[in-house]
């Protein structure tokens, strides 16, 4: 009897440890904070993070070449632009001692030199599909067989003829119209009516716990119009952001060339439990999931 009380004592502390677990990765936040730049170039960078730093994830673009990386538990890993091999190209250039029969500082004579002809499909190459197009004329190669290795040629280089490809983009354009017609028919039944409204609700609650709580920074801008620019700045003094957070917007009346310069500094976060309870309240709504049921 003894035992039985010791089991179900520490099988009762570890479903109290996991339950713990749980609730406090539910509730914990997930916090993020984002920053863009406008100097010299366009600049947009960001970091997530959930569970004291444990989990992160980070971005970074700049001259349209976006960098990402995120760690799990001290584990690194990188994608973008950094990640590119670059290649060698002191490995690719020719020198005059790369050839054993040749001396350093011997020139070489190349102006008599004819290559040799290609005979098998896996030697053919872009240059040398060009020369042998240029010896074939010299010669009055004319014959069938000449015409078939054109086009074996032709079909190895990736060269396709334009009908081909007009048609693939026209097919691909008229799948995408095909789907927008569905989307739209979809959206305009009444029997969906309350589902795209139960949708938008969410899609709502979500962005109010996930809008940023602070933010921070200074812009500077000119429209190269004086009337322009101060109708861009009363446009933008009509946004809560203005007056909320401590962002400061500088019109330039005096410029004469279109600019926008400064640096914006915005975060926020939100708590699983929300996504959790929103994920939970669309998978209960029958509407909504008929009609996730008709575009899988």
């Amino acid at each position: 009897m003894r035992i039985v009380l010791i089991i179900l004592a520490v099988t009762g502390i570890l479903l109290l440890i996991i339950l713990t677990l749980m609730l406090f990765c539910l509730f914990y936040p997930v916090s993020y904070q984002i920053k863009g730049e406008s100097e010299d170039e366009l600049a947009l960078c960001g970091r997530f993070w959930w569970l004291f730093g444990l989990l992160w994830f980070e971005f970074d673009v700049r001259d349209l070449a976006p960098q990402m990386r995120f760690g799990i538990f001290g584990l690194k890993r990188s994608f973008g632009k950094e990640d590119m091999p670059q290649r060698d190209e002191g490995a690719f250039a020719p020198t005059e001692a790369s050839s054993p029969d040749k001396k350093a500082g011997e020139k070489a004579e190349t102006d008599n030199v004819k290559l040799p002809a290609l005979t098998e499909e896996k030697d053919i190459r872009p240059d040398a599909v060009a020369w042998n197009k240029a010896q074939s004329t010299e010669e009055g190669g004319t014959d069938i067989r000449s015409r078939k290795r054109k086009k074996r040629i032709r079909a190895k280089t990736g060269a396709k003829p334009k009908r081909r490809f007009f048609h693939k983009k026209q097919i691909q354009l008229d799948t995408w119209k095909k789907r927008y017609l569905r989307f739209r028919a979809e959206l305009s039944d009444e029997k969906n009516h309350m589902a795209i409204k139960h949708l938008w609700q969410e899609a709502m609650y979500i962005f109010t716990h996930l809008k940023p709580k602070y933010a921070s920074g200074t812009i500077c801008f000119a429209t190269g119009d004086p009337a322009l620019t101060g109708q861009v700045t009363g446009v933008l003094s009509l946004f809560p952001v203005m007056y909320r957070y401590d962002v400061c917007v500088c019109p330039d009346f005096a410029s004469d060339n279109p600019y926008i310069r400064g640096t914006v500094v915005f975060g926020g976060k939100m708590s699983l439990y929300h996504a959790v309870l929103c994920l939970i309240r669309i998978i209960r709504d029958e509407n909504t999931i008929k009609l996730i049921q008709k575009f899988r």
